[in-house]
């Protein structure tokens, strides 16, 4: 798929709307739907051309996708994997808190059905980090465990 990349054009008609020409974008280096995109307001001016996409999957399941199109250059890069997948329109942000240890982070948490994974990339060392991973089943026999709490819980409600 294709991005549509604007361009501001000074018309000089004086009505104070800037007008856009529009092209085509490059073409991404990984096919992906249903992935989110977060533009970079955080890390100064060379960032600011940066757009990303981060989560999704290429038709055949869920992907660790995440790429950064250049406005500027109009060009796709592909940036390291998530540690997790992020399928189906992920939660995706730029940290802009200063005080926050993940200032100027891309984050992106869980899919349209589960929200548990939190990670961030941090654009200096080039590294994605995991915030938290919950619930954390270490083997199948925590997750039925966990699935008659809940049912128990709803069954006690209408007794």
């Amino acid at each position: 798929a294709a991005a549509m990349a604007a361009e501001q054009n000074g018309d000089g008609d004086g009505d104070g709307v800037p007008s856009f020409e529009y092209k085509r974008g490059a073409l991404m280096k990984e096919a992906c739907i249903k992935g989110s995109i977060v533009h970079d307001s955080v890390n100064g001016n060379t960032a600011a051309h940066n757009a990303y996409l981060i989560g999704g999957n290429n038709g055949f399941g869920s992907t660790r996708n995440a790429q950064c199109f250049n406005l500027e250059k109009n060009k796709w890069l592909m940036m390291k994997a998530t540690l997790y997948e992020h399928d189906d329109y992920p939660c995706v942000w730029m940290e802009s808190e200063p005080h926050s240890r993940y200032h100027g982070c891309i984050g992106v948490m869980g899919h349209s059905q589960q929200l548990s994974c939190v990670e961030y990339f941090d654009l200096r060392s080039n590294q994605w980090m995991a915030h938290c991973q919950f619930p954390d089943y270490p083997s199948a026999s925590n997750l039925r465990i966990s699935r008659m709490i809940a049912w128990n819980h709803m069954y006690s409600q209408h007794k």
